[in-house]
């Protein structure tokens, strides 16, 4: 198995007193050599002033590794870093990159971006000419921001309508994950659409990633969750609810980025779950929270994991290994390459 590259940051100690923007005080890159299953952080990264707000959270959020390649994006910035010694190749930030959540190559020498503060899908080139521009949630994105704003320097655009955290391509086609809508829907092809609102009966959770490996397509939710879809169906062929692998009680924790390794095994990114201002989207985690603990203060009492990643055997049904990350300032994993 090839090293491991986790892309994700550090929070501020004072995190639970910020909002949810403001959480993060540094990117960070852990590297897990996997004969060893031995982390070490190898690189930091803080973003210049210019290029975002006052007091912004500094994280890298969901890449690519290709080759000697590493693919990053921050809030505001695209990052090409050329590997081992982390030079940067390509750095690209526009007065329209708010709140991205994933950059990938789009195998035709452009860039696909996920800009998530403003509901769209991007493709530019290597000079970050616009070249495509999709907005997912099926309006005129215009109509509801301003081409002349610099959004970088806006601290939230929240709420959003779609909220696209993932874009993958499966042959010619571009594909985007929409958290807020459970689904992933092809912008080339509006015909077809993935429902991942979760198994029939069955309220989902949150859903990120969109790995295109062996034919299928592989989603994680927040709640410890695997789908794996099928893109000439647009189907869900299956629900993997990975707290079943595991004896505890305990919520895994968020649950955000996957490797498949092989067939049968797949790595999963664990963030832990901390005393911040937990709200909408951890539902599920207060649920069970004041089941295991009867406590309303649910902020208090939660039984929380430590951030790492995971092995999980799909065919066998159980939890091969853990890396802990959080002794190497890895506080939330985005992806895991």
């Amino acid at each position: 198995m090839n090293d491991l590259y986790i892309l994700g940051g550090e929070m501020r100690p004072d995190a639970a007193r910020k909002e949810e923007w403001q959480h993060f005080q540094n990117a960070v890159v852990v590297k897990v050599d996997m004969a060893a299953r031995r982390p070490a952080l190898i690189h930091e990264y803080f973003s210049p002033p210019e290029v975002c707000p006052d007091l912004p959270s500094v994280v890298f959020k969901a890449g690519a590794l290709e080759g000697d390649r590493l693919y990053t994006c921050t809030q505001t910035e695209i990052i090409i870093f050329r590997l081992p010694e982390f030079t940067v190749e390509h750095y690209v930030s526009l007065p329209f990159f708010n709140d991205i959540h994933h950059v990938r190559p789009s195998g035709r020498g452009t860039l696909l971006i996920a800009v998530t503060g403003l509901d769209i899908i991007v493709e530019i080139d290597m000079d970050g000419a616009l070249l495509n521009e999709w907005d997912v949630s099926g309006g005129d994105v215009w109509a509801r921001f301003s081409r002349g704003e610099d959004y970088r320097k806006v601290p939230t655009t929240k709420p959003r309508v779609a909220h696209p955290n993932f874009v993958f391509t499966v042959g010619d086609e571009i594909w985007a994950t929409r958290c807020d809508l459970f689904d992933a829907i092809c912008l080339t092809n509006k015909e077809k659409r993935i429902d991942l609102s979760g198994p029939p009966g069955v309220r989902g959770q949150f859903v990120h990633d969109g790995i295109f490996c062996n034919e299928m397509l592989y989603f994680t939710a927040v709640d410890g969750k695997i789908y794996i879809a099928d893109p000439r169906s647009c189907a869900v062929t299956a629900f993997i609810d990975l707290n079943e692998f595991v004896d505890s009680d305990i919520p895994l924790g968020w649950c955000r980025g996957i490797k498949v390794i092989d067939a049968d095994r797949v790595v999963v990114g664990f963030s832990r779950l901390r005393q911040t201002k937990l709200r909408d989207k951890v539902r599920w985690a207060k649920a069970q929270v004041r089941r295991l603990s009867g406590d309303a203060d649910y902020a208090e009492s939660l039984p929380s994991l430590p951030t790492r990643i995971s092995c999980f055997n799909l065919k066998t049904r159980t939890l091969e290994w853990d890396v802990p990350l959080s002794e190497h300032k890895m506080d939330a994993v985005f992806s895991v390459l």
